[in-house]
């Protein structure tokens, strides 16, 4: 689940980043808006890290993650539907910034969490297997992400500009939704405090 899960992800990143300058130029119609969109988006992911351990502690890394994929549903459909105007964009941002900062400091927990469930379920720890997973997912998703990048034209016609939404807007949302359906089959939040009482006494 976490493999295809990073997979996804790094596929989505990938378009999403790469077409992030076309939409900013062809769809809101300012290539300047590039630096506003990527900048209080990244400032924002920072500083809702320092806070996501707090919300880990009381609902779980699976439902905090879970939040931050509704966010980001949330923040690309506000930026689609409403965009074009500063407020708008910055409202956009700062929820897809929070939405991210649930996903980026609790997926690699999550994968972490992965290593000493395989050791429980089969008296075995594959450190170097799961990574080795992660690094499929990453490659995959970034190749393939790659790959549907559109290309760059003075004018973009009318099924260029929707290659763009779709590339910005509904890939990532896409990719969001099947987060949340891969979420609901993954139940180790709940077991892992046994998994790790069993493993100390195992030891």
């Amino acid at each position: 689940m976490m493999t295809g899960m990073l997979a996804l992800f790094f596929l989505m990143y990938s378009v999403n980043g790469g077409a992030t300058v076309y939409y900013a130029k062809d769809i809101l119609g300012d290539k300047n808006l590039v630096s506003t969109i990527n900048g209080i988006f990244n400032i924002v992911q920072i500083l809702g890290m320092f806070f996501i351990a707090m919300l880990v502690k009381k609902f779980g890394k699976r439902n905090v993650f879970s939040l931050g994929l509704i966010l980001d549903i949330i923040g690309m459909l506000v930026l689609n539907f409403l965009g074009g105007f500063m407020p708008v964009i910055v409202v956009s941002s700062v929820i897809r910034g929070i939405g991210n900062a649930c996903g980026g400091a609790t997926m690699w927990a999550m994968v972490s969490d992965t290593i000493d469930y395989g050791e429980w379920k089969t008296g075995y720890r594959t450190e170097g297997l799961v990574n080795s997973a992660c690094s499929f997912g990453y490659k995959i998703g970034n190749g393939i992400g790659s790959a549907l990048l559109v290309g760059n034209a003075a004018a973009q016609t009318a099924s260029a500009l929707t290659s763009i939404r779709i590339c910005f807007v509904w890939i990532p949302i896409a990719v969001y939704a099947c987060g949340l359906v891969i979420m609901k089959f993954y139940h180790l939040d709940k077991e892992f405090d046994g998994i790790l009482a069993d493993l100390k006494a195992r030891k």
